[in-house]
């Protein structure tokens, strides 16, 4: 592809996301800030709303807990397909973005179907805890939300680092240190 025509294409994706992304958040924004006195401004109610930041804050933890989650289990199965150079056929990456299109609830539900009380697995696993999905609360969701996203997290890191792969195996064999090659 030509230069000149990848320079029109990030100009125009940038003036896209300038018009139908920043302008309006930060319209909105903005509005938020200079609506009304200090006392009564959009903002101003929200924080000093307990249930807004509670659910702030909860939003928060669960989705930083899911991340680390959905990392943590990734990740070394990531550097096992990077070690032993498993060829990922095209089909399989592919269904690493399925979760995408399928609701979380959808997986809470199978879950709770799964390890639910009276099902063979839950009383096979009773005396490990309570497994229903339904009670774990703030922990359970970021665990489904983890699971939800794990294909996804574990296809996009083999795609992105794919090209590096060989690169390292070629500095390994000329000597260099492992914490040199992950650096």
């Amino acid at each position: 592809m030509p230069a000149a025509a990848h320079r029109l294409q990030v100009a125009l994706l940038l003036v896209y996301l300038l018009i139908f992304l920043l302008l309006p958040v930060g319209a909105m924004v903005i509005h938020g800030l200079t609506q009304g006195n200090h006392t009564n401004s959009p903002l101003a109610l929200l924080v000093q709303n307990p249930l807004y930041i509670g659910s702030l804050l909860n939003s928060f933890a669960t989705a930083c807990g899911a991340a680390l989650l959905a990392a943590a289990a990734a990740l070394p199965l990531a550097m096992a397909v990077w070690r032993f150079g498993v060829c990922i056929p095209l089909f399989i990456k592919l269904c690493g973005f399925l979760p995408l299109f399928v609701p979380p609830f959808v997986l809470v539900v199978s879950l709770q179907t799964l390890l639910g009380r009276g099902t063979a697995l839950g009383l096979l696993l009773q005396h490990v805890g309570d497994l229903d999905p339904a009670f774990w609360g703030l922990p359970g969701v970021a665990v489904v939300e983890a699971l939800h996203y794990f294909p996804l997290v574990l296809v996009t890191l083999i795609m992105t680092t794919s090209a590096y792969i060989r690169q390292a195996h070629e500095a390994a064999g000329l000597g260099v240190g492992w914490s040199r090659l992950v650096m």
